[in-house]
């Protein structure tokens, strides 16, 4: 059972416009859960440019492409920083994964992403993955990383996504090759999950894979 997160970094900010530790604390307990009921669990996350410009001293983000990135590559590091220190509470090592669009058509890079992402499955480490905004800025011009989390669904083969929302212990959950987008609790969460593994969650097989890009838009537009 493989569960990609989406997590959009707004949605860890307390009222200051800072990272709200029990928010992340919430978070990583909920991932690190779900490790322990024998899920391999990923996240993709955004992040980087805002943490870099707070490390920056920048009194707001800066507006320019080439400013994203250079405060992007400053934020990498806190981003890491502060994911690591809530999963230590709970015995997760976390490895970061910079990844980019054309890692899906080229073979080498695919292969090489692939097994880099299914080897720290298998060594129960959560992988937290981000665009490598200095050589790419889809994500910096969509401003949503959803794109990337479907890139990391294709080569891991993940049975669900499940979307951090700005409503506290709320998220939105999508099914492979299903239209369906369900709302749950944490506990109803994990208890979705249990379901899937014994095959006792029915779904609907509508669709091939997850939903694109413009349909996930349309779906979730009132909970953004």
């Amino acid at each position: 059972m493989k569960i990609v997160f989406k997590v959009e970094i707004e949605t860890l900010f307390g009222e200051d416009r800072k990272i709200s530790p029990g928010k992340l604390e919430h978070l990583a307990m909920i991932c690190a859960s779900l490790q322990n009921s024998g899920a391999r669990v990923m996240i993709v996350s955004s992040g980087a440019i805002a943490l870099g410009t707070a490390r920056l001293g920048f009194a707001s983000e800066p507006s320019g492409i080439t400013a994203q990135q250079a405060a992007a590559a400053v934020g990498q590091v806190e981003l890491i920083k502060e994911y690591q220190k809530f999963f230590d509470d709970f015995d997760q090592t976390v490895a970061q994964i910079l990844l980019t669009k054309d890692v899906v058509d080229n073979p080498v890079r695919n292969l090489n992403a692939t097994n880099t992402l299914v080897r720290l499955m298998d060594r129960g480490i959560i992988s937290l993955i981000n665009e490598n905004d200095s050589v790419s800025t889809n994500d910096i011009i969509l401003n949503d990383n959803y794109p990337l989390v479907l890139i990391v669904t294709s080569l891991t083969g993940a049975d669900m996504i499940v979307v951090n929302t700005y409503t506290e212990n709320n998220y939105l959950l999508l099914f492979r090759n299903s239209s369906l987008i369900r709302e749950a609790t944490a506990e109803e969460l994990l208890d979705v999950t249990e379901e899937i593994k014994k095959g006792k969650l029915l779904i609907d097989q509508d669709i091939n894979g997850f939903p694109d890009f413009q349909h996930f838009r349309e779906m979730t537009g009132a909970n953004k």
